[in-house]
């Protein structure tokens, strides 16, 4: 019986260590989906694995049109995943838009792991205009 209560623990362990592998990748991924799913399960852990992460393109601004998420921008679902894994409630009620004061606490909370989300031109958010 102690045989098979500790094969039973041992394949339960390797699954949820295989999707932490899943979740990982998908929070380094570059499309916008992924990041987003990925960030969403990582809350729903509630694992501080997660957290270096979750902190690396925090500002990130681009939105999913996935149906469960959409609207949502990359921003919104990793700092609710935050805000999640350390069960503590937003100090403002958050939206699509980068919320300045809450970037900033989590800045202040993990400034080791913050990496700023760059645009990779102007041309990004001014449409095809040059100077």
């Amino acid at each position: 019986m102690n045989k098979y209560l500790t094969l039973i623990f041992v394949v339960c362990i390797s699954c949820r260590s295989i999707d932490k592998s899943k979740v990982m990748n998908g929070l380094n991924s570059k499309d916008t989906d992924e990041v987003i799913v990925a960030a969403y399960e990582a809350g729903e852990r509630r694992d501080t694995i997660f957290i270096k992460q979750l902190m690396y393109y925090l500002n990130d601004p681009r939105v999913t049109h996935i149906l469960k998420h959409k609207g949502m921008s990359v921003f919104y679902i990793k700092t609710g995943a935050l805000y999640k894994i350390h069960n503590i409630k937003p100090p403002t009620r958050s939206n699509y838009k980068i919320d300045s004061l809450v970037l900033q606490y989590w800045i202040n909370k993990y400034p080791q792991y913050y990496v700023p989300y760059m645009l990779k031109s102007l041309n990004t958010l001014s449409g095809d205009f040059i100077y």
